[in-house]
């Protein structure tokens, strides 16, 4: 069983041939991850057959100021959700100090309201990764899935990873693995136990000019085979052990 743990179907054109393809390539569980409480009511109305889909509420860093008169509405509706994400911070994409206030100002609110709970977490940590993880301690988060740690391929801070370890979190690979010789790094610092496969499935995103879709986690997998030297179906079956508890 394939999983993606971080993709946005919201923005998919054509869902049902990318959850067909997607099945064929044998993903089964797909966490599907919002940029803001729209983009969330949309995920929640994908129907499928095939694929067991697992809609998380959040608000996007790079969404924190222009949904701030939205925020409250999200916190409500949180209360009956437990997949969250994607929230956190970003200081590469947006420069802005007063953004970043704002980023700062709707995590915190999404980590109080995760505070004590069994929430899952989808983290996005682009430049501001040591202070993302000080926040998760702060308020004792525990259930946490660190979503394209390798962003920028010069400037990853490979030296965090065992304390990301040290707090039990997991740390999802994209197809890059194929081909960035950081991203393979990440995947074999990281133990199996702690990794999971995403594609952070997007209009935006694409992998060797091919757009994102659910179905290339089958790349992650591979890769993470090649780098850590065991057997694709090994770490097949790891990965889907590590979802199932992650989600529970």
């Amino acid at each position: 069983m394939l999983v993606d743990v971080h993709a946005h179907l919201h923005g998919v054109e054509d869902l049902e041939k990318t959850l067909s393809e997607a099945y064929q390539a044998g993903v089964r569980k797909i966490m599907a991850v919002s940029m803001d409480v729209k983009s969330y009511e949309k995920t929640c109305a994908i129907k499928s057959d095939l694929v067991k889909i697992y809609p998380a509420l959040g608000i996007h860093p790079w969404n924190a100021t222009s949904r701030l008169n939205e925020f409250e509405k999200a916190l409500e509706k949180l209360k009956n959700v437990r997949f969250v994400g994607e929230i956190g911070l970003d200081y590469i994409y947006t420069k802005d100090p007063n953004e970043h206030a704002d980023q700062r100002k709707v995590f915190t609110a999404f980590l109080e309201a995760c505070k004590g709970t069994d929430r899952v977490v989808n983290i996005h940590s682009t430049g501001a990764e040591e202070q993302v993880l000080a926040m998760l301690q702060t308020y004792a988060i525990k259930h946490v899935n660190i979503h394209w740690f390798d962003a920028a391929e010069q400037r990853t801070p490979l030296k965090l990873v065992p304390k990301i370890i040290d707090l039990g979190y997991y740390v999802s690979i994209t197809p890059l693995v194929a081909t960035s010789s950081n991203v393979r790094e990440l995947a074999r610092m990281v133990p199996l136990e702690n990794l999971l496969t995403e594609t952070d499935t997007h209009p935006l995103v694409k992998y060797d000019e091919v757009p994102s879709a659910p179905r290339m986690v089958k790349t992650s997998v591979e890769g993470i085979a090649s780098v850590k030297n065991y057997t694709v179906d090994e770490v097949e079956n790891a990965i889907a052990q590590n979802f199932v508890r992650l989600v529970g």
